[in-house]
């Protein structure tokens, strides 16, 4: 699931049975902190094209850059936006775009930077706040990003990424139940934004509102299938539900899916040791930890110690 909106306004991842318990109950906090994290690509706020008939003007540049920047080419469409810059200074939106085309590609200072010079020519961009926002919650600074996107959510209530933005930096400084309204904002503004209720789903899980939680990743399955965050939040809420053979179908679509996902592999261990099979239980431990699994690596050697 591509959650970056591509450079225009709607081109928008103990012992016995009672220690794998135990062993769920953890992985499951820290699947939520995960799937905040971020394990997809976050919302963008990047402009569209612009009405140019002449390529080589600043808008013929930039206009070029959105077409590789939906293109996903990333770098090409830096080059584009730098040479709008050098004909046009002072052109807001190139530089907002560039922010975008940085943060992607991992130059999170340099996004910031780009952001803060669109700021500069205009105080009232919503779009290069949340741009901000979103480099600064890359970089854990959270209090930062929570004001950039105040200010954008302020300019631009009906901006859903905005609003998801917003919720998970106060999520990440325990506001949860604030980052729940925003996540409700969200929805509201456009309830066909999955990553909006996947959020909302993790929100509500560390709440310890299961039953809710498990709704919100159902909305967000409906809406992309595809999503093995959503997929992951479930299987977390049905594991806290003791729906360990329901949980147990959605940690292997996430394997299947990323086969990757040391976390998800971790998991679905777990809950065939929550189904009394251990065998398999402890294949899915050694992916893991062949993954760089800390806690798939002492479950081994629990297991181990078990004879098991």
């Amino acid at each position: 699931m591509r959650f970056a909106r591509r450079a225009r306004e709607d081109l928008r991842m103990m012992t016995g049975r009672s220690a794998f318990l135990v062993i769920i109950s953890l992985i499951g906090l820290m699947g939520l902190a995960l799937l905040l994290a971020g394990c997809h690509d976050k919302p963008q706020e990047a402009r569209g094209r612009e009405t140019s008939t002449n390529s080589n003007t600043a808008k013929g540049w930039y206009n070029k850059g959105v077409s590789f920047y939906g293109m996903g080419q990333l770098e090409q469409s830096l080059e584009c936006y730098d040479r709008a810059i050098v004909i046009n200074p002072d052109y807001a939106e190139a530089w907002n775009n560039r922010g975008a085309a940085l943060r992607e590609l991992g130059r999170l200072e340099d996004a910031l930077k780009s952001c803060d010079r669109a700021i500069e020519i205009d105080s009232n961009d919503a779009y290069a706040w949340a741009n901000k926002g979103w480099a600064l919650n890359d970089l854990a600074r959270w209090e930062e990003a929570l004001k950039c996107y105040s200010r954008a959510t302020a300019m631009r209530p009906d901006s859903a990424e905005a609003w998801c933005g917003k919720a998970r930096a106060l999520g990440e400084l325990s506001r949860n139940e604030e980052s729940l309204e925003c996540y409700g904002k969200a929805t509201e503004v456009n309830p066909n934004l999955a990553e909006a209720w996947s959020g909302k789903g993790a929100a509500l899980g560390k709440a310890g509102r299961y039953e809710e939680s498990l709704e919100c990743y159902e909305r967000g399955i409906e809406i992309d299938a595809g999503d093995p965050g959503a997929w992951y939040g479930k299987g977390v809420a049905l594991s806290k539900l003791k729906r360990h053979k329901e949980a147990l179908r959605c940690f292997k679509k996430v394997t299947e899916v990323n086969p990757n996902s040391a976390n998800a592999w971790y998991c679905k261990g777990a809950e065939l040791g929550n189904l009394g099979r251990l065998a398999g239980s402890r294949s899915a431990f050694e992916v893991a930890a062949r993954l760089g699994s800390q806690d798939a690596r002492s479950a081994l050697e629990q297991m181990n110690s078990d004879g098991k």
